[in-house]
């Protein structure tokens, strides 16, 4: 729940019919950190996150991540093995020893192949300590579905195409699980222990491991939550070819979701340019009640902004997407706790290219189905969200402030926009009240029907 209402806010100022496009930037926050433990160097143009990595690529990165580079150069490995590169022989001698990579034959190892997601959590999985017994098959057929279990892959990994970006976060997030033996609780601490990362670059990542595993705790009860009402002010600052333009926004909304059944009331009051909208927009029986300012209109769910009734289940449904709850940790720049009026406030920063790759997601998860139309591109900087949560880990309040900059026709728009949402009730708490005339509102096929009479 704690992200999808983040993700509520987000939506409520981008859908402007923008579409976002994806790149490696959202794991710049990951290989920044691995380079910092020295388990990431990146190669001679860098980290070049944006690139599909080779087999080879892939097996040197994980000798690396596991601090073996020095022992892979013993000289005590082998590898049978005719087509590997030297500079990867090392690295690959050692990995094949290890049992965690095999070739394509015997003999083959197909070093310039790409490296699929599927081959590096598999390699991953293995040098954790798994095995085909830890699944009951074969752990390569069940790799992705295992490494989402044990938390070290997500679907906004798996989306889109695998490049060198997507390997430093699975290797990120590895960090945080405990190897398969049960002798340490994350592979950061035996990496450690065995000398292969220094105990003080490592303490603030262990740090900042523990924050995020108690502040999802703490909240965990209100992520499958369906049902809630809050108010929320949303102030939005956008500049446009030197001109300030400043937008006030008042959401009063209350949601219950009953499977097939979703129930709806949202009042918006909003103050842009001078001019002053209320509308008001109720949901019920599969049909969308639009009040706009005293004309009334009504229109099946499936006609309205593009967005199929099975669809809109499917966004409102929190339990589909329980696994979406928490937020990685290769988006998170910094967590801190602090207490405000007898809350508990988690501040959590996290990065703007990571952002962007989670509400992309969500929009493909609705198959396109929101009809946006590209004009621009959109670029968001970093993110800060504060939960405020009491004693038993309820949400009580969500702030929020986003910055970000679109290209639209040769010229930048810049929006800084900061929200306040309060949490007035959650769960069973959480009553919809609909106006007594809601039979009167005119069908909007109507409307356009009587609208085109006039015309002729």
């Amino acid at each position: 729940m704690k992200k999808i209402l983040v993700t509520i806010l987000v939506v409520a100022v981008l859908a402007s019919a923008l579409v976002f496009t994806a790149s490696a930037s959202e794991y710049d926050l990951a290989a920044a950190q691995l380079n910092e433990l020295g388990l990431f160097r990146g190669t001679d143009a860098g980290f070049e996150l944006g690139r599909a990595p080779t087999r080879a690529e892939a097996v040197t990165m994980l000798v690396r991540f596991l601090g073996l580079e020095e022992e892979s150069q013993s000289g005590e490995y082998a590898h049978p093995f005719t087509d590997v590169p030297a500079w990867a022989d090392d690295a690959v001698a050692i990995a094949f020893e290890k049992g965690y990579t095999t070739g394509v034959t015997e003999t083959t190892f197909n070093p310039g192949g790409a490296c699929s997601a599927q081959m590096y959590v598999t390699f991953v999985l293995r040098a954790l300590g798994y095995s085909d017994d830890s699944v009951g098959t074969t752990l390569w057929a069940e790799a992705i579905e295992f490494g989402k279990q044990i938390g070290v892959v997500d679907d906004i990994i798996l989306f889109g195409t695998f490049l060198r970006g997507n390997m430093t976060a699975v290797s990120f997030l590895a960090l945080s699980v405990a190897p398969a033996d049960g002798e340490f609780e994350t592979l950061l601490e035996k990496l450690v222990d065995d000398g292969a990362v220094a105990a003080d670059k490592a303490a603030p990542v262990l740090a900042l491991f523990d924050l995020i595993d108690e502040f999802n705790e703490v909240s965990s009860k209100t992520a499958t939550e369906t049902n809630i009402a809050m108010s929320m002010v949303m102030e939005m600052e956008m500049t446009y070819m030197g001109e300030s333009m400043p937008a006030l926004m008042y959401i009063d909304m209350a949601m219950v979701v009953d499977g097939n059944d979703i129930k709806l009331a949202m009042v918006m009051e909003a103050s842009m340019l001078g001019e002053e909208t209320v509308m008001e927009i109720y949901m019920a029986d599969g049909y969308v009640y639009i009040n706009a300012e005293g004309e009334k209109m009504k229109l099946p769910l499936g006609d309205s902004m593009g967005i199929q009734l099975d669809d809109f289940i499917a966004m409102a449904d929190m339990s589909e997407m329980a696994d979406m709850s928490e937020y990685p940790l290769y988006m998170i720049k910094s967590v801190t706790k602090d207490s405000e009026g007898g809350l508990t406030v988690y501040t959590v920063e996290l990065s703007g290219g990571s952002m962007t790759a989670l509400i992309e997601q969500v929009f493909a998860m609705l198959g396109g189905s929101l009809g946006l139309d590209s004009f621009g591109v959109i670029s968001l900087g970093d993110f800060v969200t504060a939960f405020h949560v009491d004693a038993g880990g309820d949400l009580k309040k969500l702030d929020m402030l986003m910055d970000m900059s679109m290209e639209v026709e040769g010229e930048t728009i810049h929006v800084l926009v900061a929200a306040e949402a309060e949490i007035i009730a959650m769960g069973g708490d959480v009553s919809v009240s609909y106006p007594d005339d809601l039979d009167t509102y005119i069908d909007f096929a109507e409307l356009m029907a009587a609208a085109m009479g006039d015309a002729a």
